[in-house]
């Protein structure tokens, strides 16, 4: 979230510390269930940076069978950032984290900015063992839980990623080499960050183009 202190703007991590990711696909089945109930006839998911997750996962949790198709804007690959970003103190903080966990610890304090932050939640993102950390493991070449999708899908990445750990057009051939999806679509808008800042009148341009041809 974003607060203005004295005219500055400050952006705070928050809101997270406890998710269940596992649950997660209910608050979508939640909202799907509505919008059906309203009398709409196709329902399309957008899922943006671990969004796409929840999106995904919902997906094929349920074997898309309310849905018509998801749209991953930035779905990038939590695991191996962090892999990256903390470095020689990977393997360590998850083992400090899976010791915290099993004593019900509240909060972990990490110097990579996982600041209030449960081991549990932690886990979830970096434990292979979950299935939010296998979900976008690029250098799993099965990618099990993602290639069981089968609805249309459109995955998105601008050139600028900040959480990668290699050239997003990697992780697109990645994603249109395991998929079942006969309808998928992978673009990199040039230029683009994680939140497509200053492109999103393109970007929002190309998910349309795809949506209308579906």
């Amino acid at each position: 979230y974003y607060r203005n202190i004295k005219g500055k703007s400050e952006s705070h991590l928050g809101g997270t510390a406890y998710e269940k990711f596992e649950d997660s696909w209910k608050d979508i089945a939640g909202a799907v269930s509505e919008m059906k109930e309203k009398g709409y006839k196709k329902i399309i998911l957008f899922g943006h940076s671990t969004g796409c997750q929840k999106a995904a996962y919902y997906a094929y949790k349920t074997n898309s069978k309310d849905i018509s198709a998801v749209v991953l804007m930035a779905p990038a690959d939590g695991f191996n950032t962090n892999k990256k970003e903390l470095g020689r103190k990977f393997y360590p903080t998850l083992r400090l984290a899976r010791r915290l966990a099993q004593k019900n610890q509240k909060l972990i304090h990490l110097e990579d900015g996982f600041n209030s932050m449960s081991p549990k939640r932690f886990l979830s993102i970096v434990d292979l063992k979950s299935v939010e950390a296998r979900l976008f493991n690029y250098e799993d070449n099965k990618m099990k839980e993602f290639s069981k999708i089968k609805v249309p899908i459109c995955a998105v990445f601008g050139s600028n990623e900040k959480y990668k750990t290699k050239p997003v057009r990697i992780y697109l051939k990645q994603l249109a080499k395991v998929t079942r999806s006969k309808k998928f679509a992978a673009v990199e808008i040039k230029g683009a960050d994680h939140a497509f800042k200053n492109h999103e009148a393109e970007t929002a341009k190309v998910v349309v183009k795809w949506l209308d041809k579906l």
